[in-house]
């Protein structure tokens, strides 16, 4: 999927090899307002710019009036590519009182998730017995701590932050 994904974004089937230069997160409580009293966002956005120019855009609540929800998009010049919530079954009904109406999305985290675990541990197991490497690696997660800590600091200083490289502190006071 990550191969189509970069595929999409740009000409440039590399495009989500380029570095991320730029973070810049905005963040509200109106949902919940005890959470802003506490200090804390309830809604989140967080718009990412790669080298090559690509954005990436995240949105994020703690609440969800119709249940349990995620989805990535990724779209380019060669089209879009996206992975939608899992549902309870394939159909979508359109009678009188459902005129094309999807099935319910799965709520519960391990229905949803089971294949995604599965291969995980497949994945595993298969590198281990033939001596690969795994396709992400603790550089993946440093990069992922590295950019939430650049958006939490965008967030508190209402500002972008140009990123500079992984040994780059932030302040969040």
């Amino acid at each position: 999927m990550i191969l189509i994904w970069r595929a999409l974004l740009s000409n440039n089937p590399l495009s989500l090899s380029q570095p991320i230069i730029s973070v810049t997160a905005h963040g509200s409580s109106i949902v919940d307002p005890e959470i802003g009293k506490l200090g804390d966002i309830d809604t989140a956005s967080v718009t990412m710019i790669a080298e090559d120019g690509a954005l990436i855009t995240i949105l994020n609540s703690r609440h969800c009036a119709f249940g349990f929800d995620q989805r990535i998009e990724a779209f380019g010049a060669k089209g879009m590519l996206v992975s939608d919530n899992p549902r309870q079954s394939g159909y979508t009904t359109y009678t009188n009182e459902y005129p094309g109406t999807s099935a319910l999305i799965l709520e519960f985290f391990m229905e949803r998730y089971g294949p995604s675990y599965t291969a995980e541990i497949q994945t595993f197991i298969t590198c281990s017995r033939e001596g690969k490497d795994m396709p992400t690696n603790a550089m993946d997660g440093m990069m992922a701590a590295y950019l939430a800590e650049a958006a939490t600091a965008s967030l508190k200083h209402k500002k972008t932050i140009t990123l500079t490289g992984l040994d780059q502190e932030f302040t969040h006071v």
